[in-house]
């Protein structure tokens, strides 16, 4: 039996936890480094340092067995329990919490900067035109009367249906995409939905 001093391997003597610098969790994963190197520590724990004897690549590392006394409900320590860490290429783990925050937060996409024009602008639901607290959304609701319905903020093919119900009518021409307005002439905030939809 290899004892906690023994040496299996040169430089794969069981090393403290306490010097595995956490680096965070990804995936359920611990990574941390060990004198500068980065480790992904594996799931499985062993009683003896000699589980992973075979695995040139990893590391073992010593954390102190816990054990909780029936009698008056306080851990101590009783011996070690051994964990396995492989070394993988530095920076791994600011890449792959790189990759998760990518996912986790929506890229930016260019027609979000058509959000200030309150053409395409999101609407909230409300009662117009009767005197505050004669009647309630419900009752109005029911026979069609003094209520405007809400919306989303308007975006991608829906940019068009908008144009269009304001009679501006979209042709490609050479590649660019051309815009006439029926008469001849464009509200203001239509002509600054085409100004700011060009340069995007």
């Amino acid at each position: 039996m290899t004892s906690l001093f023994t040496r299996r391997r040169p430089g794969t003597d069981p090393i403290p936890m306490t010097r595995l610098k956490p680096l965070g969790t990804i995936r359920g994963q611990r990574y941390g480094t060990v004198d500068g190197r980065e480790y992904v520590v594996g799931e499985g724990t062993a009683d003896t340092p000699d589980a992973w004897a075979g695995d040139d690549h990893a590391i073992v590392l010593a954390a102190p067995r816990l054990v909780t006394d029936s009698a008056t409900g306080q851990s101590m320590a009783a011996g070690s329990v051994f964990h396995h860490a492989v070394e993988v290429p530095t920076g791994t783990f600011e890449a792959l919490a790189a990759r998760k925050r990518a996912r986790s937060s929506p890229a930016q996409q260019p027609l979000d900067a058509l959000d200030v024009i309150i053409l395409l602008a999101a609407r909230p639901e409300r009662i117009i035109g009767i005197a505050h607290g004669s009647s309630s959304a419900v009752s109005l609701r029911g026979s069609g009367a003094g209520m405007v319905d809400g919306r989303p903020a308007v975006r991608g093919r829906a940019i068009i249906d908008a144009l269009q119900a304001r009679g501006i009518a979209l042709a490609a021409v050479n590649g660019r995409l051309l815009a006439s307005a029926s008469g001849g002439h464009a509200d203001d905030d239509v002509r600054r939905l085409l100004d700011i939809g060009h340069r995007l």
